[in-house]
């Protein structure tokens, strides 16, 4: 059985059972079933998160606050679509972003996702390769969470899109470069996952992936004013209050705020052991998995990050990819944090496994 390095992303796994094809072909079956189901649904809804962005660039070209709600009890009260984010998604909105622009955007940045395809470092790209890679990004394009960010107007698919070039990529530094920038444009909890397993597993990218961060709010900050991000930092306790049940939340949030609360340090403490114990991808997929649980307040569109997750299981255990495949889908309706959870546990069996077998390869430092 041959040995793989942590930084040689091919689909090829390490075991014979199952091939590419079989495992593509009956994902594939499943999530055509689940979007028989769930996608006729999910056209009903509106595409609302994107006004957010709108209302909160028109007011930030005029001057006014970007952040009204954060002086009220309700946060609904002053708008039904408040704005949560740094201003620097804002100053990008109000270039002239539209919402079929963004939407395009995000279906094209789901392109990332073929990174998990490519060819061992000297290898050159063959058609079994290329088809693999149409395959994973198509699979990732008609997943109903990913149907469902498109949809609503959300930014999880450029999450979704970041994470899988930082982690299909551990030597690139740069990889890690649009992570951070994504997350000083519009901050979401759930990466506090993936950038502590990046901190403990891989600190150079992690450094890259701060200083990209750093730059672009000081960036920012140099073209729309201090005074907007003042506010931001003000306003950010105030976004506790979301953290509550309310119509479309599925998150941990919607049973309990204490469950929700409590889970997410037991969930960051299972991202540092996994980091610190297991391979690198098995450790990657953990820490993908649990940003459903990092995240006490989410929806549906939340488990595209779940792609990513599954395609680096691939690495570890075929089988254990093929039964996180054909069981995400599924669980996603139920719960995405649960989903998350089952893949992570998925992840922490398959790399506990592969641990005692000794077949961990020393990682590829990134940057080299």
């Amino acid at each position: 059985m041959r040995r793989r390095g942590a930084g040689s992303a091919s689909l090829d796994g390490p075991s014979p059972f199952p091939t590419a094809a079989f495992a593509v072909l009956v994902v594939a079956l499943v999530v055509a079933l689940v979007d028989v189901a769930v996608v006729p649904i999910l056209l009903h809804e509106g595409s609302t998160d994107w006004r957010a962005y709108d209302e909160a660039a028109r007011a930030l070209a005029a001057h006014q606050p970007l952040y009204p709600w954060a002086a009220t009890a309700e946060i609904r009260d002053v708008t039904a679509y408040p704005y949560l984010y740094p201003p620097a998604l804002a100053a990008i909105w109000g270039l002239g972003l539209t919402a079929p622009m963004f939407a395009v955007i995000k279906v094209l940045s789901v392109g990332t996702m073929a990174v998990f395809a490519r060819p061992a470092s000297g290898r050159s790209w063959t058609a079994p390769a290329v088809a693999a890679a149409v395959a994973v990004v198509a699979l990732t394009l008609a997943s109903p969470p990913l149907i469902h960010d498109v949809i609503l107007g959300n930014v999880m698919t450029l999450y979704l899109a970041a994470t899988a070039l930082a982690v299909a990529l551990p030597d690139r530094r740069w990889a890690a470069v649009p992570l951070g920038i994504l997350t000083a444009v519009a901050l979401k909890p759930a990466i506090a996952a993936v950038l502590l397993w990046l901190l403990v597993r891989r600190p150079a990218q992690f450094v890259t992936s701060f200083g990209a961060g750093l730059v672009t709010t000081v960036l920012f900050a140099a073209v729309v004013g201090i005074g907007p991000y003042v506010d931001y930092l003000a306003a950010l306790p105030k976004l506790g209050g979301l953290a509550q049940p309310f119509s479309g939340n599925l998150g941990l949030s919607a049973i309990s705020l204490t469950l929700a609360l409590a889970a997410i340090p037991i969930a960051l403490a299972w991202v540092v052991l996994a980091a610190g114990t297991l391979d690198a991808w098995s450790s990657a997929a953990v820490a993908v998995a649990l940003t459903l649980i990092v995240q006490p307040t989410l929806g549906l569109n939340y488990a595209v990050l779940l792609a990513p997750a599954i395609a680096a299981l691939w690495f570890v255990d075929r089988r254990a990819c093929l039964a996180a495949g054909i069981l995400a889908p599924f669980l996603t309706l139920v719960s995405p944090p649960l989903a998350g959870v089952v893949v992570a546990g998925i992840a922490s069996g398959a790399g506990w496994r592969l641990r005692r077998a000794g077949r961990i390869a020393a990682p590829v430092p990134a940057g080299t």
